[in-house]
Order: C-alpha cells, then structure tokens, then sequence
C-alpha cells in the first residue's frame, strides 16, 4: 500500500532513450534531486503514435512529464517548471541592488537573457531540424517516388513508423543525404553557440562585463539553461553524427565538464531503462 501511494505521488516521465528532448528533462530532473517514474515510449515503433499517449501530448512527441491527471508536453516547459525561467530578482539590499556580479540591472537582465538565448538556439535552430519526422517530411514530400496526394494522404501515418521513415530515406535518397544534412544543422548551430560561449565572442559582453561565458559552465560556474540543452545536441553531434568538435573548442571543453558531472551521466541515453544495453 505505502509502495502504490508512493508511485501514485510521484512524477511519470515519458520518455525514449535516444531522444535529445527526453534526455534534456533527465538532466534538469536529476539536477533538482527529483524522482521519477521512467515511462519508456518506443519511438521506433511509433508509440507515441498510440492512442492513450496522444491523449497524454497531442503532438506525439516525448517528452511528456505527467502528475495525477495533468501533463505537459514540451521540454522547453518542462525545464523551465524544473529549473526556473525568472530574471535573476534583485537583492533586497540597498548597498547591493542588483545579482551579485553585476553592477546594473542590464547586466543580470541580459546574463538570463544569453542563458534562454542558447538553449533556444539548441531547442528550436538545431534539433528539430534534424529530427526524423524534419527529415522524412523534407525527402518523402518532395520525391518523385510518391504523387503529391498520396504524400498528403499518408504523411501522418508514415511519421508515426520511424523505422520505415529510416529505411525510406537510405532507400530512396541514401544514408548519406540525410546525414550531410543533419551535420549541416548541427554545424550552423554549434559555430553560432561557440561564439556566444567565447568570452571574447561578443564586444557588447565584454563592454556590460557579462558574467558566465568565461565560466566553467555555458553561461557561468553553475549549470543554467543553457547547459540542460547544450549537452544533450552535443552528446547527439559527437557520439551519432560524428561532428569535428575540434572545430568548436568551447563546446568540446563543455562536453567535458557535462560528462563528468553526476546528474548528466545519470541522464545519458546508454544508462536508461529502454536502452539497448540496459535489457
């Protein structure tokens, strides 16, 4: 009875083991110390395509964090309700008024802002546009192997089945495209990140002395934002797309700090429950 209860209060996360999104929601809940209870949903074999879990997220896509009846259905919320989205408040002293480091407001003000501006940039510039369902959308809507109506027809049902989106794209178009075209993202991306990473990137931070970039961390000595997202696309770019890190030193020294940190490995793809090794 005291176990049921126990399950019954704790947090569901949905979640697939390879999923860039999932794992940023592991590491912001690890972080926090947060239990949870692992829902694996198999992507590969179109689960989030089931009825019962378009119930949970209708845009079928994991993760999903869910409590009793409620759930939310985006990682970009999921890690602000677990990490904290506010502008850093200030002291209430009056012989310090603003976030220690800081000499004016518009310093704190745009610290936060360059925290959310990376993870960002990682959440809506890199990963969806390598995403499978991105991939699959891009070559299948556009070959001349299908008619435009079937496409039509078809194209929800065909996303929900990543394993035939696979084997279609190395089919019809080859392996190659579609991994030309993912690093090409992840490229755009990271060259843009690793500039605003640098702490002599940018003449407005050094002007404000913004704190953060010259830090252990993406954007200071503590884990912020930035880094739940950061980890996870550069985790994915070295270990799945094989990208040239040496390309993007900042970057590759965060990687590095990430994966000697105990709530990111617990986070990894390779140590959860669904994992291939993990059965």
């Amino acid at each position: 009875m005291a176990e049921a209860e126990a399950t019954a209060g704790r947090l569901r996360l949905y979640s697939y083991w390879r999923s860039s999104s999932s794992h940023r929601v592991r590491i912001a809940l690890n972080l926090k110390g947060v239990e949870y209870e692992y829902k694996a949903v198999n992507l590969l074999k179109g689960e989030q395509s089931d009825p019962e879990f378009v119930k949970l997220n209708p845009m079928k896509f994991v993760p999903a964090l869910g409590h009793g009846n409620e759930v939310i259905g985006d990682s970009y919320a999921i890690a602000l309700a677990i990490f904290g989205g506010q502008v850093p408040r200030a002291s209430s002293s009056a012989s310090r008024p603003f976030k220690e480091g800081f000499e004016s407001p518009v310093g704190w003000i745009l610290s936060s802002a360059q925290t959310h501006r990376i993870a960002s940039i990682v959440a809506s510039g890199i990963q969806p546009l390598h995403n499978i369902t991105v991939l699959v959308s891009r070559l299948y809507l556009t070959s001349w192997h299908m008619s435009s109506a079937i496409c039509l027809l078809h194209i929800d049902s065909v996303l929900g089945q990543l394993v035939f989106c696979k084997r279609f794209i190395d089919q019809k178009v080859g392996a190659g495209e579609s991994v030309t075209w993912t690093q090409q993202q992840i490229e755009r991306g990271f060259t843009a990140i690793n500039v605003l990473t640098n702490p002599n990137g940018l003449a407005i931070e050094n002007l404000i002395q913004l704190k953060g970039c010259a830090g252990k961390y993406a954007t200071g000595d503590e884990v912020q934002l930035a880094d739940i997202f950061l980890a996870p696309q550069i985790y994915a770019a070295i270990e799945r797309t094989k990208i040239d890190m040496s390309n993007y030193p900042t970057l590759a020294r965060l990687h590095s700090e990430y994966m000697a940190h105990p709530a990111f490995q617990a986070a990894l793809p390779d140590k959860q429950p669904d994992a291939p090794s993990s059965s």
